[in-house]
């Protein structure tokens, strides 16, 4: 027996678009279970003086010199050095100073 206007193919179709949907559902559902059982970490203390400051001094003491590892990384020994003062310039909260 056949229904009246789909085809075979039709109906396999919708089949998989239905299986589909509930597959995703379900991995929906799990996911959201699974994030929401995870406590959100704490937060670090921040001293008060941090908290409150207005103007920051940051040194670079850097790497040995004969440290090997200046030459894995790219851009050198000061990368993170440069990368952390050029995000805290960035963001604008407190006034950097040079010394």
């Amino acid at each position: 027996m056949s229904c009246r206007g789909t085809s075979g193919g039709e109906q396999t179709l919708n089949n998989i678009q239905r299986q589909t949907g509930y597959s995703l559902l379900a991995f929906t559902l799990a996911a959201a279970g699974w994030s929401a059982q995870k406590p959100a970490p704490h937060a670090a203390p921040v001293p008060e003086q941090i908290a409150t400051a207005k103007t920051v001094f940051i040194s670079n003491e850097g790497g040995a010199c004969g440290s090997p590892y200046h030459q894995v990384f790219s851009n050198g020994r000061d990368r993170a050095y440069n990368e952390f003062y050029a995000a805290m310039a960035k963001w604008d909260r407190y006034r950097l100073v040079d010394e």
